[in-house]
């Protein structure tokens, strides 16, 4: 793919390419009605193959708004593939991969793998797949057999690089003056279109299905410039139409050129993981880019901009508008945490890239699983500083509505449905979300703009702040010079101070009532409702729920009001609070199972938790809003001292407040609840990490 590259790949089916950078191929037309195709994966839907995998399914499988006459307009469907499942799932992908394995020799010359070995592998899946009905015992890199257990022997890197040698369609590389329309360009083993290192570029109607064929991405331009794409359909098992730009110092080294200079319009894309996708390959540039007047339905991330820590380069001048969208994951994704596990090649590490120069007007969004935006720069200057610090800045989006957000009803990607991580100078003008999805309502996750981290310098106007259940006070700090993680960050110092005793006097003229407390045995016996307190716990738990214990030996590293021996406490289950999902631990967010406690506020006042907090984890206090009161971490390196901190919880009225642990159990000596006269205030109490500014963190 590129000159640096290590791995092995096959040529396309047509090809068209020149080694001599001095001399490209010029003024190739393909067109015509006909078809490539690339007998790449057998039909199917998922891991359930269509009758005998040859017969086509055309129109078998479809999707809201999808056309109701399937005979002229049916869509195929392909089994979704692996680097394992390809023995089983794959035609000419399947072929691929064995040549590639029966060519392997061991040092003396001798055959590394047998053809009777080679030739099993499909029934390691196939009886998998009888087993329960999914592939679950050979995963990525090996093969089980699901009777004995035994292991096939195949090394892990040789089915990573047999993978790689499956070929795409069309391959063109060096070309200029390049037109391709009207062609249909069906099932292949790999890419779809890979137009690479080429200038002066056309691609009008052509029509792409490779959905869900892995990586079957559809019309790619990589290290190209001068593109024009208009009046395409695509149906895919990846990104619909993708740019790159090559990765790591090598794009460098190899003067390949910057993606730039490309209009698309007037297209249409069913299916696929990216609708305009740029990246991960961003080591030379992606940059001036038109995206409009397109349709995209069932896309998973519709505009999809992804680089990897060490990819390096940028993209820039991106613009998008006048667009539709309906039922998809993520409308926006900018991120450079992006990995891709069927990579097999390295390259030399380059530095973190920069997205920044994106403008989007006038798109309409219904239907969204996880994200309306997701600006992820790949940093944590708090609990993990040896990332290397980067934004994602200049950011616009104007005129921009959803409607039906959250249909997946819990978070997923980063605790809220608007992300912003990393994010400076951007503005986000009449960006409004009209509705949310029943799921989201059901299970209160229906707020907006709930997760901003190290951001500044970030713009709300217009109809920005009607959209339903703002959360304004996060909103507000966002919009200041100072870099704040929304959750413990204010827009001014907080001095830390030491909550008063019980029945102590607060400030002049003030007084704490403590009205509630609950020790150990108080805690683990909640398991109903006691003055507003209750244990939560699934009724299988391992360990019972929650239960007492008793220090028995000093802790000598601790930091704090380290808890003397004897000292009685409570202890939180096996099973940490989950979201709604049941496999991802509540980090911020609401749990909806494992052990938790809630707390209902009858009045206004000050819950008071004194915990113990092993190192690197987190402890949360959660309103029935979503808003996280509490968010506390212990930043000691893994395995060195506890902290011992009394966290405050200021709550209100007619709120539930959830309260857990994060990345460890629970370990929680006593909860009181008290309340405070008028008067002359003092100082609230504030846990060990108060809100602070963060103006360090470059």
């Amino acid at each position: 793919m590129y000159p640096f590259y290590t791995d092995t790949r096959g040529w396309g089916l047509l090809n068209a390419t020149s080694a001599d950078e001095n001399a490209p191929l010029e003024n190739i037309r393909i067109t015509g009605n006909g078809t490539l195709y690339g007998n790449g994966w057998k039909y199917g839907a998922g891991d359930k193959m269509y009758e005998d995998g040859y017969t086509a399914n055309t129109g078998v499988n479809t999707q809201a708004g999808d056309p109701s006459d399937t005979e002229n307009y049916g869509l195929p469907r392909y089994m979704g593939g692996s680097n394992t499942k390809v023995y089983y799932y794959g035609i000419q992908a399947a072929d691929s991969a064995k040549k590639y394995l029966t060519n392997l020799t061991n040092e003396d010359g001798s055959r590394k793998y047998s053809d009777e070995l080679i030739d099993s592998l499909s029934g390691y899946i196939e009886k998998d797949l009888a087993d329960n009905g999914k592939v679950d015992k050979n995963g990525k890199d090996k093969f089980i057999d699901v009777e004995t257990g035994n292991n096939a022997g195949i090394e892990k890197a040789d089915i990573t690089n047999a993978y790689a040698t499956r070929s795409s369609l069309l391959i063109m590389r060096n070309v200029s003056n390049v037109y391709v329309g009207d062609i249909t360009v069906e099932n292949p083993a790999n890419h779809s279109v890979n137009i690479l290192d080429s200038r002066n570029i056309s691609t009008e109607n052509v029509k792409v299905f490779s959905y869900d064929g892995n990586n079957g991405d559809g019309l790619g331009f990589g290290c190209s410039q001068n593109v024009i794409c208009w009046n395409n359909f695509t149906d895919t098992g990846d990104d619909n139409l993708g740019f790159g730009a090559s990765v790591g110092e090598g794009a460098r080294d190899s003067d390949i050129q910057t993606n730039s200079e490309i209009w698309m319009f007037n297209n249409f894309l069913r299916e696929g993981h990216g609708g305009l996708a740029a990246g991960s390959h961003t080591g030379n540039g992606i940059q001036d880019v038109l995206f409009e007047d397109t349709v995209m339905n069932h896309i998973d991330m519709a505009f999809r901009f992804k680089s990897a820590p060490t990819n390096g380069g940028f993209i820039a001048n991106i613009t998008m508008r006048d667009c539709a969208v309906a039922d998809t994951n993520q409308a926006w994704v900018l991120t450079t945490s992006y990995s891709d596990p069927n990579s097999a090649s390295t390259t030399e590490f380059a530095e973190i890239g920069k997205f920044y120069n994106f403008a989007s007007y006038n798109v309409s969004v219904y239907g969204v699983q996880y994200n309306t935006v997701q600006v992820l720069a790949d940093v944590d200057p708090v609990s993990n500083p040896q990332k290397p610090w980067h934004t994602h800045s200049h950011l616009y989006f104007q005129d921009i509505t959803f409607g039906n957000v959250g249909t997946n009803g819990g978070f997923k990607n980063k605790n809220g449905w608007e992300s912003l991580i990393g994010c400076e100078n951007s503005v986000f003008y009449n960006f409004k979300t009209v509705s949310y999805a029943k799921k989201a309502v059901d299970k209160k996750t229906d707020k907006t703009w709930n997760n901003m981290q190290y951001c500044k310098d970030i713009v709300f106007q217009g109809t920005t702040w009607d959209s339903v259940n703002n959360c304004t006070d996060k909103m507000q700090n966002m919009m200041s010079g100072i870099t704040v993680k929304d959750s413990t960050v204010k827009a001014e110092v907080v001095p830390a101070v030491t909550e008063p005793d019980s029945g102590s006097t607060g400030g002049e003229g003030e007084e704490t009532t403590v009205k509630a407390a609950w020790d150990a045995a108080a805690i683990a016996a909640a398991t109903t409702t006691a003055n507003g307190l209750t244990a939560h716990a699934d009724a299988n738990d391992a360990n019972g729920g929650w239960k007492t214990a008793t220090v028995a030996e000093a802790d000598t590293t601790g930091e704090g009001a380290v808890w003397p021996v004897g000292t009685e406490y409570v202890v939180s289950g096996k099973t940490k609070a989950m979201d709604s999902d049941g496999k991802t631990q509540s980090k911020g967010t609401i749990p909806v199972s494992g052990c938790f406690l809630t707390y209902e506020a009858a009045e206004d006042g000050v819950l008071s938790i004194d915990q113990k907090t092993l190192a690197t984890k987190r402890f949360y206090v959660v309103d029935s809003d979503g808003k996280v009161v509490v968010d506390y971490q212990n930043t000691n390196a893994k395995d060195t001292a506890a902290k011992y901190e009394t966290l405050t919880a200021q709550v209100q009225a007619g709120k539930t407040y959830y309260i857990y642990a994060n990345g460890a159990t629970a370990n929680i000596l006593k909860i009181t609840f008290a309340t405070k006269t008028a008067g002359t205030a003092a100082p609230t109490a504030v846990q060990a990490q108060t809100p602070r500014l963060l103006t360090d963190v470059r």
